[in-house]
């Protein structure tokens, strides 16, 4: 059973490369997939192959792209970036708008995993123990405390208050 291309289920619903929608990002790809090994024979039950990208002009179906995706970025909890898998160009950092169409993702796959790649770019940020306020925390703070007035109390360079604001 292979859910629709419009289905929840992230793991096992059928992908396919949208070639006419992403014509100005996306090439076809005479290449053998370069995980999988997928090639012409596969075409019916697999889709088309994109090139990825890379110097090497690796290729992938969208199944596999989303599997590589998905695995990079769970892999390697301070991942904000997908490589090229293979070892020749693994250094390669892939683009974020051409893997996801290669991967066919639907608006909720791009919106979790471009989510997960935001917070982590986020700076570090802590919630007041009393009131829950998020702050970010400046270098050299030791104490972060909140008070009733909501005033962060801090040892050390400073701290942003969650209304952005320096306190002293």
């Amino acid at each position: 059973y292979q859910p629709d291309y419009d289905s929840d289920d992230e793991e096992n619903r059928k992908r396919k490369i949208d070639f006419y929608r992403y014509k100005h990002l996306l090439k076809k790809s005479q290449a053998v997939d370069c995980l999988l090994g997928y090639d012409d024979d596969d075409i019916a039950i697999e889709g088309a192959r994109a090139d990825i990208g890379c110097p090497e002009k690796h290729a992938m179906v969208a199944g596999t792209m989303y599997k590589w995706i998905k695995t990079s970025l769970e892999k390697n909890m301070k991942a904000v970036t997908v490589s090229c898998p293979m070892s020749d160009c693994k250094k390669y950092v892939l683009d974020w708008d051409t893997i996801t169409a290669i991967a066919a993702m639907n608006g909720k796959e791009y919106a979790k995993w471009t989510g997960v790649i935001e917070q982590r770019l986020r700076p570090p940020t802590k919630n007041c123990p009393h009131c829950k306020a998020e702050a970010q925390r400046k270098q050299g703070v030791i104490i972060f405390e909140c008070d009733v007035q909501h005033v962060v109390i801090q040892i050390g360079v400073g701290i942003v208050n969650n209304n952005g604001k320096v306190v002293d």
